[in-house]
């Protein structure tokens, strides 16, 4: 099944259109070669050097999601000097800035199990079941800008869906 959403926006703009407040912790920020788990999902980045952003994501204070973020590095290196815990900083804002232009992104939700580091910062045991979002997000050249993994408690933040049906009748499928 595939659900087509029109608008796609960040975790911190849709806290924000919740009424809630965002923050971030940045738990690792490094150059990495590109391994198994990201050749499987996302083989558009295999073979390049990739920067590695994890973080966990806050609404009020409250964990709600671990993120991790996975940059060509030869394009995106940037982004390791930036205010990363920053509420006001945004990466696709840094991007554009920087002259990467974002054009569109696919991506699919996923059942999971908790690892250590995600039960540690989510506040739940290890193995708990968990929904986790995977994107990609290119550029306007089609090019692969961001994979990004997130994993999140959807009983501290449940998911949203909006589709406008009368732009999905005139959509070709």
């Amino acid at each position: 099944m595939v659900l087509r959403m029109q608008q796609w926006h960040s975790l911190g703009i849709d806290i924000a259109r919740r009424g809630r407040r965002s923050s971030r912790l940045t738990l690792r920020v490094e150059k990495l070669d590109a391994g198994a788990e990201l050749a499987h999902r996302a083989s558009e980045l295999v073979e390049r050097d990739m920067l590695y952003i994890q973080q966990v994501r806050y609404a009020d204070e409250v964990p709600i999601m671990v993120f991790d973020h996975f940059f060509p590095f030869e394009l995106c290196a940037f982004l390791a000097d930036e205010p990363l815990e920053d509420p006001e900083f945004s990466i696709q804002q840094a991007l554009s800035e920087h002259s990467i232009k974002l054009a569109r992104a696919k991506g699919e939700i996923n059942a999971t199990n908790a690892s250590k580091v995600e039960a540690k910062y989510l506040e739940v045991k290890i193995g708990t079941a968990l929904v986790e979002i995977a994107t990609k997000s290119y550029s306007v050249d089609d090019r692969v800008i961001e994979y990004t993994k997130g994993v999140m408690r959807t009983d501290r933040y449940p998911l949203a869906l909006y589709s406008d049906w009368s732009v999905e009748a005139d959509s070709s499928v």
